[in-house]
């Protein structure tokens, strides 16, 4: 896929047909998803240098008005001049830009935005079929986990004994509860020793170890972590994506 066909699709020019293909193979490519997200960040990258550009050439002008201006007039009253003229409301808008664009940036770049954009919460019936007050207890932990009430379910999964059946499983969804609930480390920390020890759970809990380590700031953890998704393996695809968000260069901005 030519970067003109990739350019087309971000500017909404491709014709309808063409659009649907494209995107069809956006889903299915992760090279390809890899070139759209660094064609993003190369327009974004334009467009902000243009803006400090534009940006100079307005506090030139405006540094100029500043000294021809009386020394009678407080300063105040000629901003509030220079405000009313053209030039001044196109500095004004300017540098609303230019504050949108690093707000843009940081919604964007940094570590929170990230595991925003990439999280997903772990969506998976658990049973069990013991019978007592254990099934009971998973079953009601399970009810408040897919309604959103995570500090009861952390609470219900929690006191599940070690011997029940899909105890790694227990495990997953206690980290997935820690992570909605904000408390990263401690999230980190369930799914690292998931990593550690769960054979069968391992691929999953590793995807949600780089989200808790993101949420913790922890960006440098996180690509190591998301390093060792190997091909095939659960979200590999956008364990990709998120790993060419963290090395953007727009990373290194400050504030970001």
């Amino acid at each position: 896929m030519s970067n003109g066909t990739i350019l087309k699709y971000l500017q909404g020019k491709l014709p309808e047909e063409d659009r649907v293909d494209f995107e069809r193979q956006l889903r299915e490519d992760a090279a390809l998803a890899e070139a759209v997200e660094r064609e993003k960040e190369v327009q974004i990258a334009v467009d902000l240098i243009a803006r400090y550009r534009k940006r100079e050439q307005v506090a030139a002008i405006a540094e100029g008005l500043e000294e021809e201006a009386p020394k009678r007039m407080p300063l105040a009253k000629v901003a509030g001049s220079f405000l009313l003229q053209p030039m001044g409301r196109v500095a004004a808008g300017v540098l609303l830009l230019i504050v949108a664009g690093f707000v843009f940036l940081q919604q964007r770049y940094s570590d929170a935005a990230i595991m925003r954009s990439f999280g997903q919460r772990y969506e998976l019936d658990l049973t069990d079929k013991g019978g007592g007050a254990q099934e009971e207890t998973l079953k009601a932990a399970m009810e408040n986990y897919k309604a959103g009430n995570y500090e009861q379910a952390l609470e219900q999964f929690s006191g599940l004994p070690n011997t029940i059946n899909e105890y790694w499983l227990v495990q997953l969804f206690i980290g997935n509860c820690e992570l909605e609930l904000k408390r990263y480390q401690s999230a980190a920390d369930t799914f690292s020793r998931i990593v550690g020890e769960s054979e069968f759970y391992e691929e999953t809990a590793r995807w949600y170890l780089a989200l808790a380590q993101l949420g913790a700031n922890r960006g440098d953890q996180a690509r190591a972590t998301l390093n060792a998704i190997a091909p095939g393996q659960f979200n590999y695809t956008k364990s990709q994506q998120m790993l060419s968000r963290i090395d953007s260069p727009f990373r290194h901005l400050p504030g970001i």
